[in-house]
Order: structure tokens, then sequence, then C-alpha cells
């Protein structure tokens, strides 16, 4: 949404940053413009090197679902931007960077042809996603996979799971996914 990014020491770029988003809204309601999620996300990593880090940008899917092409694919690029910064980031953060396991992927694919601007279970096409990973064991060459071999979004969480050291969540059959191992190494699989 737009609700402010604060740590305990107000640091003077967030507050910077949750004022510029602040006297910028997008046209969309309860989401502020990806570019001060990304920049606050960015800051917050680099001064306080979480454990976890979750970001979720979403102009993209604002962009198709208003059937702005233009802006949607202008917007696919920036991410690729953004990614390539992250990982630099990362890279230049010594051991916590090289530690550290990065998963990148879409909440849902688009439609196909005229149908591009919107997804759903009866939208051919949207159920094609993407991962992209590294990790330590990939550092070099990362992991680039398409959904629609072999993985889902279920294996996900247990691939969090194991990168946090924790045991996985019970789950009912079928409900659970697998570790991705090409990304983060063998542990154990439902």
């Amino acid at each position: 949404g737009m609700t402010p990014l604060v740590d305990a020491d107000n640091d003077e770029e967030l507050v910077r940053l949750n004022q510029k988003q602040k006297l910028d809204p997008p046209q969309w309601k309860n989401a502020r413009f990806d570019k001060y999620t990304f920049a606050q996300g960015m800051r917050y990593l680099k001064k306080h090197q979480p454990k976890f880090l979750f970001l979720s940008l979403n102009d993209a899917d604002e962009w198709g679902h208003r059937n702005r092409y233009d802006m949607y694919t202008q917007t696919l690029k920036q991410y690729d931007v953004w990614i390539r910064e992250l990982v630099a980031q990362l890279d230049a953060m010594g051991d916590y960077g090289n530690n550290t396991t990065l998963i990148i992927t879409t909440d849902h694919g688009r439609g196909n042809g005229a149908e591009w601007s919107d997804h759903s279970i009866f939208t051919p096409g949207s159920q094609n996603i993407w991962l992209y990973g590294s990790s330590p064991i990939t550092r070099e060459n990362g992991l680039l996979r398409s959904f629609d071999r072999g993985y889902t979004h279920l294996d996900i969480r247990p691939t969090i799971e194991w990168t946090m050291g924790l045991e996985p969540l019970p789950c009912e059959k079928n409900s659970c996914g697998r570790v991705i191992e090409e990304l983060v190494g063998p542990r154990w699989n439902n």
C-alpha cells in the first residue's frame, strides 16, 4: 500500500522516500509506485542486511489491466534494470551477499494474444510463469526456470524454509511443493 516504511532510527533516506511517495500516488489505489518500493527495499537491504526480505512489485500488473502495453513493457524493462542492480548490490556485500539466496518470480502469468491484459484460471497462457534464482551454489550463472518445466509456486515455500534452516510445515497430500534443488541443493522432498 501507501504505508510509509520506517525503521527504528528514523533513517533520513527512508523519510525522504516516504515523503516523495506521498506526493506521487499512482492511478490505482492501495499501492505505491514500484520505484518507491524498490528504493525502500534496497535501502533496507544495505542498512540492515536482513535474514529475509520480501518485495512485491505491482506496476506491471496494473498497467496490464489497464491495457497499456507500452507502460507494461516499459515497466518490465525497468524490472530488468532493478534485478541487475539488486544482484550487483548483493555481489558487493561480501559474505552477506555471497551467502544470500535470491528468488524472483511472478504471482501469475498473463493471457495469450488479445487476452494479454488478463489472467485467471480461464485465461489461456496465464498459468505460464517463471523463476529466477541465485544462491551460493548458482552464484556464477544463476538459475532461470519456467514453471511449466516441473516446478510450481508451491515449491517456493519449502525452498525458502530450506534456506532458513527450517523443517517443512506439515501439509496435506499434493498441497506442498518440493525444494528447488538446482537452486539450493538437496535436503528433503515430499
